[in-house]
């Protein structure tokens, strides 16, 4: 077992590994960044469940994109026809960035002769079994997790890179979501975006933020979702309240990016949707159980609220500071 390789090692192709939700595939995308930087003339892969390909078409660092279905893991038939993507791929080098048994097993699979990932104390399902190359990173925190994936780098003597997440602009998507600013009167007006989520509706947040935001600051608010359950409450939202407009169809999450580009901040409860607005550069207001479930990377002006923090004025005073770090001066003058 090793814990580092050759430094003149230069693979042919490499595989990077990452199942799971989309905030553990965001995090992800900086190794991806940094390895085609050290590896400009390497193939490299990606494995990811196929509902993730959205996300990842025509990343630039990307050449290949393998996907796999949800439990794959646990059917003959996919484990077979995973295998065989893989071994026509053939890497010389895999990285598998998430620390579990699918993991560790499709590293494994790939046939690959260097195969990174965490040592035992920080897999999960014997995963680390799998690899061949392994790195300790006791920190289980999820404010942590991006530090962690990066460690695997380490192997390869990358120390301390830069966190780049490169999310390509897709540009039938990019005339998509200004076909939606324009039906909804929101070019060139500053609005921001709200994720109607579960913790948001049962604590009434959504509707505080909705009616301080229109009712003080006129700025429109375009609720999102991502399931039937967040629509209802986004109708909901749009209705009692004037100023909320309800996206009338789900978002991709290629379009729900370029939306995000778009909007002067995002409000939300749910790790996919802010790791994803973070990733773009768009500040978030963050409103979690726990502020270090999400992490500060890219925060630029961004806050994270607990809801004891969003209690009595909190979350109008946090809105009020973003604003008026964010917007014009014409626009700061509504909310004076």
């Amino acid at each position: 077992m090793l814990t580092r390789l050759d430094a003149e090692f230069r693979p042919r192709r490499v595989l990077l590994i990452q199942f799971g939700p989309l905030q553990e595939l965001v995090q992800s995308l900086p190794v991806l960044n940094t390895l085609r930087v050290r590896f400009p003339c390497s193939e490299i892969a990606f494995l990811i469940e196929d509902q993730m390909v959205g996300l990842l078409t025509r990343h630039p660092a990307i050449d290949r994109l393998i996907t796999a279905k949800h439990h794959w893991y646990k059917n003959w038939e996919q484990i077979r026809l995973v295998k065989k993507r893989l071994k026509a791929f053939t890497p010389d080098l895999s990285f598998e960035l998430e620390g579990t048994f699918r993991g560790g097993f499709a590293a494994w699979l790939s046939g690959a002769k260097y195969r990174v990932g965490f040592s035992k104390k920080s897999s999960r399902n014997f995963g680390w079994l799998f690899h061949n190359v392994r790195v300790s990173s006791q920190s289980s925190i999820p404010v942590e997790k991006l530090e962690q994936k990066m460690q695997l780098l380490e192997t390869i003597g990358i120390m301390g890179s830069s966190i780049d997440y490169d999310l390509p602009v897709i540009h039938h998507e990019e005339e998509t979501s200004l076909n939606i600013c324009r039906e909804h009167d929101l070019l060139g007006v500053p609005f921001a975006m709200i994720h109607v989520t579960e913790f948001l509706q049962k604590k009434g947040l959504h509707v505080q933020i909705a009616d301080y935001l229109t009712a003080k600051w006129q700025i429109p608010l375009l609720a999102v979702w991502r399931n039937d359950q967040e629509r209802y409450w986004a109708e909901e939202l749009a209705r009692d309240v004037r100023g909320v407009i309800e996206m009338t169809s789900e978002l991709s999450i290629p379009l729900m990016v370029a939306m995000m580009r778009k909007a002067l901040f995002f409000i939300g409860a749910d790790l996919d949707t802010l790791h994803l607005a973070s990733a773009v550069k768009t500040p978030c207001l963050g409103l979690l159980d726990s502020a270090k479930s999400f992490p500060p990377y890219q925060a630029r002006r961004s806050c994270w609220l607990t809801p004891e923090d969003a209690a009595d004025s909190g979350v109008f005073d946090t809105c009020d500071r973003m604003l008026h770090q964010l917007l014009p001066d014409d626009f700061q003058r509504r909310g004076a």
